[in-house]
């Protein structure tokens, strides 16, 4: 399959019993059409011809993936090519009230968390996109910190006063990380967050956010299913979450589960 890998086992209790939920051709009409929309035709029907959508759910922790992932070089023209910097920054720059008031009650969260002032927190924002959350917890007197793997996203964060990491160094720790829909894009996302966990101070926090799968079965047994911009997205959200496999993502990265819900966990360090 052109630039696909496979992942023949759950990626979160290493188990090879697992149970098919969906398998299609990507070039099936229920799959394609919101593909062909979704990404405004940029990505054509032939460069899918012989890949599967395949979800899989583990049957012994209940981890649902997607089977069939896109590698490293798929992976760069999923978010250089086929999600343009015009379509990601317009949600930004164009969202309700909402999303700014659900950042500042993040951020606020912080310093009651760590029973610190926010002048003596340290925060950084991994996967921090165009930098809004991050100047939001600087807004709120946090040394705030992003990373982000787009130069353009970089760029524009440190326009705005964001301090913009582009590589990490053994001397850099935090008080606290912000993870915001990043694990549901990952290949081997317990190994994503315990390279994040040595990122953390001693009693530091990381905060993980990611779309809720709790519902998803019920979605795909449903007659009329069709792909679509939910917790398992093609291409896109290769993990889909529940409230137990997110707090289990967390255990097994050796991480203290704090407190959480069905699609973001708080974890802390000893």
């Amino acid at each position: 399959m052109r630039e696909m890998l496979y992942r023949d086992k759950c990626i979160l209790c290493g188990s090879n019993n697992k149970t098919v939920l969906v398998s299609r051709k990507y070039t099936d009409q229920s799959v394609f059409s919101f593909l062909n929309n979704y990404y405004n035709g940029r990505i054509s029907k032939k460069y899918l011809a012989d890949s599967i959508y395949q979800v899989v759910k583990c049957d012994e922790c209940g981890f649902i993936w997607q089977s069939y992932v896109l590698n490293d070089n798929g992976m760069k023209k999923l978010y250089s090519k086929w999600i343009t910097n015009e379509q990601s920054i317009v949600k930004k720059l164009y969202a309700d009230i909402g999303l700014f008031k659900s950042y500042a009650d993040q951020v606020q969260e912080i310093s009651v968390l760590l029973g610190k002032k926010p002048i003596d927190i340290k925060v950084l924002d991994f996967g921090m996109g165009w930098g809004f959350w991050s100047l939001m917890a600087k807004a709120h007197g946090y040394d705030s910190y992003g990373y982000e793997l787009s130069s353009d996203r970089l760029k524009y964060a440190a326009r705005n006063g964001i301090k913009v990491i582009k590589k990490f160094n053994k001397n850099m720790t935090f008080d606290f990380i912000n993870s915001n829909q990043v694990f549901e894009h990952v290949f081997d996302p317990v190994d994503y967050l315990k390279k994040l966990a040595k990122l953390l101070k001693s009693g530091g926090i990381i905060r993980v956010s990611v779309p809720n799968g709790d519902e998803v079965e019920k979605m795909i047994f449903d007659s009329n299913w069709k792909a679509g911009k939910n917790s398992i997205h093609p291409l896109e959200h290769i993990n889909c979450f529940s409230s137990s496999t997110l707090k289990l993502m967390g255990i097994k990265a050796g991480l203290k589960y704090i407190k959480g819900n069905s699609n973001t966990v708080y974890f802390s360090v000893d």
